[in-house]
């Protein structure tokens, strides 16, 4: 399986109009999807995940220092969320529109149960 990262055709529309209009869109949220079960394949054409399971604010939204081409996008999922499998990954802007989507190896994200010591 390949992975990767694309531009949606919505996020590619809405850049394109940033730039003629030299205005900023803005990246809210990440969210994460399970792909229902499967491993998925990116498609430009995607509004939405295959099947979201988590939604988080984004923390941090840099340009990455190897390739000014390329963002890199931080989410954070706290230990007491999960018990789901991670298999695509999208990043929303403020209008809640999916800008890109990408897939993920599939990963599985458990809740940590806190252990109490008496």
């Amino acid at each position: 399986m390949e992975y990767l990262t694309v531009l949606t055709a919505t996020g590619a529309s809405k850049i394109a109009t940033a730039i003629a209009n030299q205005t900023a869109i803005k990246l809210t949220k990440i969210v994460i999807g399970d792909g229902d079960g499967v491993e998925v394949m990116p498609n430009a054409s995607q509004t939405a995940l295959v099947k979201q399971v988590f939604e988080a604010d984004l923390t941090d939204l840099s340009v990455d220092a190897n390739n000014s081409n390329y963002m890199v996008a931080e989410g954070y999922v706290p230990s007491t969320e999960g018990d789901f499998w991670a298999r695509e990954v999208g990043i929303l802007d403020e209008d809640g529109d999916l800008i890109c989507v990408g897939n993920l190896p599939e990963t599985y994200k458990p809740v940590q149960v806190a252990n109490v010591i008496k």
